[in-house]
């Protein structure tokens, strides 16, 4: 694959899920905080408007207190699949994850 192959095929998949040219980042924002809630009862968890209102998440929780890196994003990433629509789950776009033991 061409790399302009490659950005016309990027540039096709935002633009079929988008609405108005923005996402709906309120509304997405919220369902995610509930689904991670739900699965990590513990943690702090906050959310940011990103590009074209992609929802940022940054998680803080001892369940990930002494894993790697991969292992805390999966298990995030795990969660968000089993409670968020295929459509919420296209619109986040970015986790950050940190046990308590990660913090100064």
């Amino acid at each position: 694959m061409t790399f302009l192959r490659a950005r016309a095929d990027l540039q096709d998949m935002v633009d079929r899920h988008m609405v108005s040219g923005t996402l709906n980042y309120e509304a997405v924002s919220v369902r995610v905080e509930d689904v991670l809630t739900e699965a990590f009862p513990n943690a702090a968890i906050e959310t940011q408007s990103g590009f074209q209102g992609r929802v940022h998440v940054r998680i803080i929780s001892p369940e990930f207190n002494g894993k790697g890196e991969r292992d805390k994003e999966q298990m995030v990433w795990d969660a968000l699949k089993h409670g968020l629509k295929a459509g919420e789950l296209r619109r986040v776009s970015l986790v950050l994850v940190f046990g308590m033991d990660e913090l100064p």
